[in-house]
């Protein structure tokens, strides 16, 4: 008997016990539910039917914004020793897009679910990371140890291409050899760019952004686009270009005919760290996806944060600002006014909440698109 026979026969065998436990529905669909953010707290919000603040709390730091990047400030704050401060969040539960969800079977992660290794000049990640007990040892480390568990070693991801399964995502199944060759080219320029530095010492293509090179001859790839730049440099393949199109979609929501080709390029090439026990392409992630770091550092945050707050209006002056804000939780609104406030939320809040809100600040943010 031939394995493909085998397979068919004993699939249809351990399918006969379960015949009569099918879905009284007789749908074909696992059961689920759409998940997203807190519409009505939203829409309240762009309605702006809140009432006027019944109280004044006033503080050293106000941060508004519980995802990732409002957790790492706090944690910032805390580390420098300033332990004075609150924390806001429109939804019911913290994360932004590192949420996630728990069921009878396992965690699961509704956004963000892995973390790349962090390259050398990440260094305040290395130290997160440490301080969360994910690196062991020394995180500025040319190749630091990371925590086993949390180290996700191939195979990684699978592409289901020609009828069979292969592993990773670049099509390689039933694919020409002068496209393979294409690929191949392709990928050997990355690794030369994720080596390739200026004349300061600055990668071409730094994590974090800031610290990529400033030299004209790459910053003018984001004049064109991710599709045109392939195409200048002889890559046609119909594969590659799918290849390509799907990172920019996956890490931009746009199509690679819409991506700048710098930020197509940074996608590839600013990934290069390292682990003392792990390929470069591991990544850190946990059944939650980034859940796992929400988990922690809420905890660091403790009764200083508050979900449910929605903040309606933005004031400020030369002594603080002042944040009117919605505490659902109490029916009630309240003003917090903070010698420093730290806005982690997303940003084309800022002109609809904030009075006089600088002109080039309201036109960079006005010209954001969100996927």
């Amino acid at each position: 008997m031939k394995r493909r026979q085998f397979l068919a026969a004993a699939a249809g065998l351990g399918a006969a016990p379960l015949i009569g436990c099918s879905r009284k529905s007789g749908s074909t669909q696992p059961p689920g539910e759409l998940r997203g953010g807190n519409f009505e707290l939203g829409h309240r919000l762009a309605r702006g039917d809140f009432p006027p603040p019944d109280e004044t709390q006033r503080l050293p730091v106000l941060i508004v914004g519980a995802g990732i990047g409002g957790l790492s400030a706090a944690w910032w704050l805390d580390r420098a020793g300033q332990r004075d401060y609150r924390m806001l969040e429109l939804e019911t539960q913290p994360g932004g897009n590192s949420r996630w969800g728990e069921n009878e079977v396992s965690p699961h992660p509704f956004g963000a679910h892995y973390l790349p290794l962090p390259p050398r000049e990440a260094v305040w990640v290395r130290e997160l990371l440490a301080d969360l007990g994910a690196i062991e040892g020394d995180p500025q480390a040319l190749r630091p140890r990371y925590d086993e568990a949390l180290l996700c070693h191939a195979p990684q991801e699978r592409l289901y291409i020609g009828g069979f399964w292969q592993e990773g995502l670049m099509p390689r199944l039933g694919v020409a050899a002068a496209e393979r060759e294409q690929m191949a080219r392709f990928q050997e320029r990355i690794n030369e760019l994720k080596q390739t530095t200026d004349f300061l010492g600055r990668r071409a293509f730094a994590l974090p952004l800031d610290l990529s090179s400033r030299d004209a001859r790459w910053t003018a790839l984001d004049s064109i686009t991710m599709k045109e730049w392939l195409l200048g440099n002889g890559y046609t393949s119909p594969h590659l270009h799918w290849y390509v199109n799907y990172a920019c979609r996956d890490d931009y929501g746009t199509d690679y005919g819409a991506t700048s080709a710098w930020a197509g390029l940074h996608y590839f090439a600013c990934r290069n760290g390292e682990a003392a026990h792990g390929a470069g392409d591991a990544v850190l992630t946990a059944p939650e996806g980034n859940g796992w770091m929400v988990k922690k550092l809420v905890e660091r945050v403790g009764p200083r944060l508050t979900t449910g707050s929605a903040v309606f209006r933005l004031h400020q002056d030369r002594k603080a600002v002042t944040a009117d804000v919605w505490l659902a939780a109490e029916n009630r609104s309240v003003s917090f006014e903070a010698q420093q406030l730290i806005w982690a939320a997303p940003l084309f809040l800022l002109p609809r909440l904030a009075d006089g809100l600088p002109v080039p600040l309201a036109t960079a943010i006005g010209g954001l698109s969100y996927a």
